[in-house]
């Protein structure tokens, strides 16, 4: 990256080039993880269709890049996905209101559609585990003041050992 700073310039770099760079970016942007490979196309490429991503969160959800520099702004669909809760007075506990959760199924998911995703909370994503392989959530959570304004990718949520 040296020698591509001292031409001055990044544009008319090779496909070799623009690897090398994205690569030391990530190492710089997150140390000590192992950077994720650049899909590129060509003939030989997995990479899928472009998708349809569905916010079903109540608030838009802004993608960084390494750099702090929002890349995408999904805005809020207008529907919600939640999970259904039934709470019940459980009394005082030290003084302060307790209640018993029972959490249920999710209501406000669409049925599933060929080419869309829908990003939704953990949790609702989590209720649904090894039923839907269409939903997104956050992934690498961006904060400022220990406020989540942003997240730096998305991810489908699996249960592992």
């Amino acid at each position: 990256m040296k020698e591509l700073e001292e031409r001055g310039r990044l544009d008319h770099l090779t496909l070799g080039e623009i690897r090398q760079v994205l690569a030391e970016l990530t190492a710089l942007a997150f140390p000590g993880e192992r950077p994720a490979p650049v899909p590129v196309e060509s003939p030989e490429s997995t990479c899928t269709a472009p998708a349809t991503i569905v916010n079903l969160t109540p608030h838009p959800v802004r993608i960084f890049n390494g750099a702090g520099v929002v890349v995408r702004e999904i805005l809020a669909s207008g529907m919600v996905a939640r999970l259904k809760m039934d709470r019940a007075d459980a009394g005082s506990l030290d003084g302060l209101l307790a209640s018993r959760v029972t959490y249920g199924g999710v209501e406000g998911l669409p049925a599933p559609e060929e080419g869309t995703f829908f990003l939704v909370s953990l949790p609702t994503a989590l209720a649904l585990v090894g039923q839907r392989d269409d939903l997104l959530v956050i992934d690498r959570e961006v904060r400022e003041d220990g406020t989540i304004v942003g997240c730096r990718g998305l991810a489908r949520p699996c249960i592992g050992r």
